[in-house]
Protein backbone atom coordinates (compact mmCIF):
# COMPACT_ATOMS: atom_id res chain seq x y z
CA UNK A 1 0.00 0.00 0.00
CA UNK A 2 2.71 2.53 1.00
CA UNK A 3 4.45 1.81 -2.66
CA UNK A 4 1.09 2.54 -4.11
CA UNK A 5 0.80 5.86 -2.27
CA UNK A 6 4.69 6.79 -3.22
CA UNK A 7 3.62 5.65 -7.20
CA UNK A 8 0.69 8.14 -6.90
CA UNK A 9 2.46 10.99 -5.08
CA UNK A 10 5.33 10.67 -7.87
CA UNK A 11 2.82 10.64 -10.86
CA UNK A 12 1.14 13.86 -9.58
CA UNK A 13 4.24 15.55 -8.86
CA UNK A 14 5.40 14.72 -12.38
CA UNK A 15 1.98 15.55 -14.14
CA UNK A 16 2.30 19.21 -12.44
CA UNK A 17 5.70 19.78 -14.39
CA UNK A 18 4.68 18.80 -17.53
CA UNK A 19 2.58 21.09 -18.02
CA UNK A 20 3.23 23.09 -21.66
CA UNK A 21 5.23 25.91 -21.28
CA UNK A 22 4.30 28.12 -24.21
CA UNK A 23 0.04 29.37 -24.58
CA UNK A 24 -0.53 30.68 -28.42
CA UNK A 25 -3.60 32.76 -28.01
CA UNK A 26 -4.66 33.01 -31.95
CA UNK A 27 -8.01 33.69 -31.42
CA UNK A 28 -8.26 35.91 -28.93
CA UNK A 29 -11.32 38.66 -28.64
CA UNK A 30 -11.08 41.68 -26.89
CA UNK A 31 -14.47 43.13 -25.48
CA UNK A 32 -12.99 46.35 -23.65
CA UNK A 33 -10.15 48.78 -24.42
CA UNK A 34 -6.99 47.00 -22.38
CA UNK A 35 -5.62 51.19 -22.11
CA UNK A 36 -7.51 54.05 -20.51
CA UNK A 37 -7.87 57.02 -22.72
CA UNK A 38 -6.99 60.51 -23.03
CA UNK A 39 -8.05 63.42 -24.87
CA UNK A 40 -5.99 66.10 -24.64
CA UNK A 41 -7.07 69.72 -26.61
CA UNK A 42 -9.73 67.09 -28.79
CA UNK A 43 -7.01 64.80 -29.67
CA UNK A 44 -7.38 61.02 -28.17
CA UNK A 45 -4.83 58.98 -27.01
CA UNK A 46 -4.15 55.54 -25.22
CA UNK A 47 -2.77 56.56 -21.48
CA UNK A 48 -0.79 53.84 -19.60
CA UNK A 49 -0.42 56.15 -16.55
CA UNK A 50 -3.56 57.14 -15.75
CA UNK A 51 -3.58 55.68 -12.16
CA UNK A 52 -0.19 57.49 -11.46
CA UNK A 53 -1.75 60.78 -12.65
CA UNK A 54 -4.78 60.72 -11.22
CA UNK A 55 -3.08 59.92 -7.84
CA UNK A 56 -0.80 62.83 -8.38
CA UNK A 57 -3.47 65.61 -9.53
CA UNK A 58 -5.40 64.55 -6.52
CA UNK A 59 -2.54 64.64 -3.91
CA UNK A 60 -1.33 67.84 -5.12
CA UNK A 61 -2.68 71.48 -4.79
CA UNK A 62 -4.52 71.88 -7.80
CA UNK A 63 -6.75 74.40 -6.54
CA UNK A 64 -3.85 76.76 -5.70
CA UNK A 65 -2.45 79.48 -8.11
CA UNK A 66 0.63 78.08 -8.25
CA UNK A 67 -0.23 74.79 -9.10
CA UNK A 68 2.17 73.53 -12.04
CA UNK A 69 2.03 69.78 -13.43
CA UNK A 70 3.90 68.47 -16.16
CA UNK A 71 2.67 65.71 -18.59
CA UNK A 72 5.10 63.96 -20.76
CA UNK A 73 3.66 63.30 -24.01
CA UNK A 74 7.08 61.87 -25.20
CA UNK A 75 4.87 58.76 -24.69
CA UNK A 76 2.49 60.00 -27.06
CA UNK A 77 4.91 61.63 -29.64
CA UNK A 78 7.52 58.55 -29.87
CA UNK A 79 9.95 60.98 -32.50
CA UNK A 80 9.52 64.22 -30.19
CA UNK A 81 11.85 64.59 -27.56
CA UNK A 82 11.23 67.14 -24.47
CA UNK A 83 7.58 67.46 -25.33
CA UNK A 84 5.17 68.05 -22.33
CA UNK A 85 1.61 69.66 -21.88
CA UNK A 86 1.96 71.87 -18.58
CA UNK A 87 -0.74 72.71 -16.35
CA UNK A 88 -0.14 76.06 -14.08
CA UNK A 89 -2.55 78.04 -12.38
CA UNK A 90 -5.87 77.23 -10.48
CA UNK A 91 -7.06 74.06 -12.13
CA UNK A 92 -11.20 72.36 -11.64
CA UNK A 93 -11.22 68.57 -11.46
CA UNK A 94 -14.15 66.80 -12.04
CA UNK A 95 -14.39 63.05 -11.22
CA UNK A 96 -17.74 61.74 -12.85
CA UNK A 97 -19.17 65.02 -13.06
CA UNK A 98 -18.28 65.40 -9.19
CA UNK A 99 -15.99 68.54 -8.68
CA UNK A 100 -13.55 68.33 -6.65
CA UNK A 101 -12.85 71.54 -4.37
CA UNK A 102 -9.73 72.16 -1.36
CA UNK A 103 -11.15 69.81 0.99
CA UNK A 104 -11.93 67.02 -1.38
CA UNK A 105 -12.53 63.14 0.33
CA UNK A 106 -9.49 61.92 -2.03
CA UNK A 107 -6.76 62.79 -0.37
CA UNK A 108 -5.46 59.29 1.18
CA UNK A 109 -3.59 56.69 -0.56
CA UNK A 110 -6.56 54.18 0.29
CA UNK A 111 -9.62 56.23 -0.83
CA UNK A 112 -7.49 57.10 -4.14
CA UNK A 113 -7.14 53.57 -4.64
CA UNK A 114 -10.79 52.67 -4.50
CA UNK A 115 -11.04 55.45 -6.27
CA UNK A 116 -8.95 54.32 -9.30
CA UNK A 117 -11.08 51.32 -9.34
CA UNK A 118 -15.15 52.69 -9.60
CA UNK A 119 -13.88 55.59 -11.96
CA UNK A 120 -15.27 56.44 -15.67
CA UNK A 121 -13.56 60.13 -16.22
CA UNK A 122 -11.39 62.67 -15.42
CA UNK A 123 -11.59 66.37 -16.73
CA UNK A 124 -9.86 68.80 -16.30
CA UNK A 125 -10.33 72.38 -16.60
CA UNK A 126 -8.55 75.54 -16.95
CA UNK A 127 -9.71 79.01 -17.32
CA UNK A 128 -13.22 77.41 -18.46
CA UNK A 129 -12.13 75.30 -21.17
CA UNK A 130 -11.72 72.00 -21.24
CA UNK A 131 -8.01 70.64 -21.36
CA UNK A 132 -7.95 67.33 -20.84
CA UNK A 133 -10.31 64.05 -20.24
CA UNK A 134 -9.42 60.78 -19.15
CA UNK A 135 -11.83 58.10 -19.81
CA UNK A 136 -12.00 54.15 -18.77
CA UNK A 137 -14.62 52.41 -20.21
Amino acid sequence: MKKLCLLFLLFTITGSFSQGKKIELDEVEIKQKALPEINISGIRYSFKERDYFIKTLLTSRFWSKDFKMKIDLTYFYEDKKKNFLLIEGKTLVKIDSEILFKNHKYKSNKRIKVLLEKIMEVSIIQNNITQIVIKTN
